[in-house]
């Protein structure tokens, strides 16, 4: 009976949560992109990779460190009080980064984008935990599809209107950048307000879990995911979607040195965020395209597609990378969105098997663990990222580097995800 129930649920049921979701992954993606104009505003090239390292740091450690505080309490509590105060949450980490701003002190504002990254890893497993608990099992794959569009097109659009608005803000004060990203950050601040307002008319769902707190809810990080990775089906989807993080870190990073080496001043961010609209235009199409085929199920079969997309795209990229500023950006553009729609067929899937496959008691957790392994993946792809520079192998070399692994990587789907 409760299967039959969890079948006929209607999709309408997350339409709140899809709007809010989006609009808060848009602010957050603003701030990150306002802060990179800002950086590329004052800063030299050298000063910069720098920083666009320290940003990248700084959003994936809060996902180490807090990844199983947040699982628990998306477990432990219902799911829509937790998205409705990590949402607020956003509110106080854009108040910081104003201080920073008045004060012209680029470290609190990096505090303040420290907390925007704490905020978020509340809200993730919250947020994918609810879907299923008001689509049902057979919409899961299409709220998953829609999800994940929604979800990357607002990193990338918002990625664009942060360098955009942070433009238009330092012409409007004559020049000075700190002036231009208080402007920006106030805005983004009202924004977030409405986010919170828009998804309170989502159905509240009960708890699925009455486990106390305990030590490991705060350092049970590797136990968890230990756990976790039992399940064959959850290790090689975890392992796959954590890969496609790794590679996404090295991408937007790679995109963002890319602009600074061919534009100048207050234009570097708007051009970051142009760069990450062609993406988006692939992740979008990708997207539509997976939730299409996964009406009523969840389909693996574009995973190994999305594999090899991705590593043409990438060695494309590499050939193509535009290096001074009279330099057409049409073949770089279309490898992005090729990148962009490849990335979504491999990682639509994956998300959507893990989250169906985790049962009702412990998915908060396992999305909790996906996110932890995800960013330890990130983490290491930002740390080769830096090694990489520090080789004085620039952004064109390092897209070519990642080609050959993520060919391999397409053998490895081939072979072991139909065993899942």
């Amino acid at each position: 009976m409760q299967k039959d129930m969890e079948n006929t649920q209607s999709f309408k049921n997350c339409i709140w949560l899809l709007g809010s979701h989006t609009l808060v992954t848009f602010n957050d993606n603003l701030a990150k992109y306002m802060l990179l104009g800002l950086c590329g505003a004052l800063m030299s090239n050298a000063a910069f990779e720098q920083a666009n390292v320290q940003i990248g740091i700084l959003l994936v450690v809060p996902f180490i460190l807090f990844a199983p505080l947040a699982g628990w309490l998306a477990d432990r509590f219902p799911k829509k009080t937790v998205i409705s105060s990590a949402l607020l949450a956003q509110v106080g980490g854009l108040g910081v980064i104003a201080v920073g701003m008045h004060q012209e002190q680029l470290s609190i504002a990096l505090a303040g984008f420290f907390l925007l990254a704490v905020q978020t890893i509340f809200f993730s497993p919250a947020r994918f935990g609810i879907i299923k608990e008001l689509v049902g099992s057979k919409q899961l794959g299409l709220a998953i599809g829609w999800t994940e569009m929604l979800g990357m097109s607002a990193v990338l659009v918002g990625g664009f209107a942060g360098g955009l608005a942070f433009q238009k803000a330092s012409g409007t004060t004559g020049g000075n950048s700190w002036q231009a990203g208080l402007f920006v950050t106030g805005g983004v601040a009202l924004l977030s307000l409405f986010s919170w307002v828009l998804f309170q008319p989502t159905r509240k769902t009960a708890a699925r879990s009455s486990a106390p707190f305990q030590l490991r809810n705060l350092f049970g990080h590797f136990q968890e995911l230990r756990e976790t990775m039992q399940d064959r089906g959850l290790r090689l989807s975890l392992l796959g979607f954590a890969w496609f993080i790794g590679v996404a870190w090295l991408v937007i990073l790679c995109l963002s040195l890319v602009a600074k080496a061919i534009a100048t001043g207050d234009a570097v961010g708007k051009l970051t965020g142009i760069f990450n609209l062609y993406l988006g235009v692939g992740i979008i199409i990708g997207s539509i395209f997976t939730a299409y085929i996964n009406r009523g199920r969840v389909e693996l079969g574009t995973v190994a597609v999305g594999a090899l997309g991705m590593a043409a795209a990438l060695l494309l990229a590499g050939l193509f990378v535009p290096t001074k500023t009279t330099d057409s950006h049409t073949a770089f553009n279309t490898c992005l969105v090729l990148m962009g729609f490849s990335g979504a067929i491999f990682s639509v899937p994956l998300r959507g098997f893990m989250v169906d496959r985790a049962g009702e008691e412990r998915r908060g957790r396992v999305l909790a663990s996906s996110t932890l392994l995800s960013n330890l993946f990130g983490l290491a792809f930002i740390g080769l990222h830096f090694l990489l520079l520090q080789r004085g192998l620039k952004a064109p070399t390092q897209f070519l580097f990642m080609a050959l692994p993520s060919l391999i990587l397409t053998g490895y789907v081939l072979y072991l995800l139909p065993e899942a």
